[in-house]
């Protein structure tokens, strides 16, 4: 016999998941809120990519719960490797913009798209269960997926530097935190999950700051120097991967966090942003270059800390010549700078 969804249970539910800011203990809220409405055998939420130019997408498995364990985790899937029914319903789901019922022997899922503001799909929802207990509950599963996405809609508004569109400085400081937590929690229990190149535990934070930017106001005007600051910043999310991120840090710094299997892979990622960035070519401007300081995130004391190392870094490239890349352990390891140093630039850009 089905079972009616009480008010109260959405309405609390609700309150719940949207007290968070975090969204990884959103996605947890979320699963957990879903399960309880419509208990499901496994719930799956899926991160989609899909490609401007065709109809193709890949999915990056984010969470999924398995009755009450719900684990976060951000990992590609093939999704060819998927059975064909799956296949088939996930790619009608995401197309057509509209859950879908996929049968596969004896498994049953339900795919529910979940779309944006501009209604793009940006994930999805993939549920096995083994019988509906509500005939409402698919429709609410849905409305809480809206809700959702519209909550995830109005933090990015809170999250966001509101000229370059990429994440500002507040939000940088929790997710130096959530890094610096991680690490910290995997020391003391000993846990190494170099699993594969994509889910290396390894983080590294750029400070960019881009050379004789004062220059480029004076010469063609701030309008003109917002217009490259923007061009900066939509170089910077081309050229990195999904799970990595750029911060506006302030006036022509920006601050790039990435996951890497080791230094070689950081410092290779840093460069191509360095040269990809030498070799543009700017309207009105012969070349522009940018430094970068860089420090792997491990268990320093402080997101002050971990900033400083970097700009300790930016401070020597920029003293040696510019567009350059420097990694602040190799510098302290040949002695080129001390822990004591600072950042303190005095020259046509600005103090720091």
């Amino acid at each position: 016999m089905q079972k009616k969804i009480k008010s109260t249970q959405i309405i609390d539910s609700l309150a719940e998941m949207t007290r968070h800011q975090d969204r990884e203990i959103i996605e947890k809220s979320l699963l957990k809120t879903i399960n309880e409405l419509m208990p499901s055998l496994e719930l799956r939420l899926f991160k989609v990519k899909k490609n401007p130019d065709t109809s193709e997408f890949s999915l990056h498995l984010l969470s999924y719960a398995v009755g009450n364990n719900i684990n976060i985790m951000d990992m590609k899937v093939d999704f060819k490797m998927m059975p064909q029914a799956l296949q088939i319903g996930i790619t009608e789901a995401i197309l057509q913009e509209d859950l879908q019922q996929v049968s596969d022997h004896k498994q049953h899922f339900i795919a529910y798209p979940v779309s944006n503001k501009d209604n793009q799909v940006f994930a999805l929802l993939l549920q096995e269960y083994d019988i509906i207990h509500s005939i409402d509950a698919p429709r609410y599963t849905y409305g809480l997926l809206k809700i959702y996405s519209n909550y995830l809609d109005l933090l990015r508004i809170t999250q966001t530097d509101k000229l370059t569109g990429v994440l500002n400085r507040e939000t940088l400081d929790t997710e130096i935190t959530s890094v610096l937590v991680k690490n910290t929690v995997n020391q003391q229990m000993g846990v190494h999950t170099h699993k594969r190149k994509e889910d290396a535990d390894s983080y590294w934070l750029g400070l960019l700051d881009i050379d004789h930017f004062k220059s480029v106001n004076d010469q063609f005007g701030h309008l003109f120097g917002d217009e490259v600051l923007i061009l900066v910043a939509r170089t910077m999310e081309k050229l990195l991967r999904d799970h990595d991120s750029v911060f506006r840090f302030g006036g022509e710094e920006f601050v790039i966090l990435l996951n890497a299997s080791g230094v070689q892979e950081a410092n290779g990622a840093f460069e191509r942003i360095r040269r990809y960035i030498e070799n543009y070519s700017f309207p009105k401007m012969d070349n522009l270059t940018v430094s970068i300081g860089v420090t792997e995130i491990n268990t320093q004391a402080s997101t002050s800390e971990i900033i400083g190392e970097a700009d300790i870094a930016l401070y020597y490239a920029k003293e040696h010549g510019r567009n350059k890349t420097s990694m602040y352990a190799e510098l302290l390891q040949q002695g080129l700078v001390s822990k004591e140093a600072t950042g303190a630039i005095v020259d046509d850009i600005e103090l720091f």
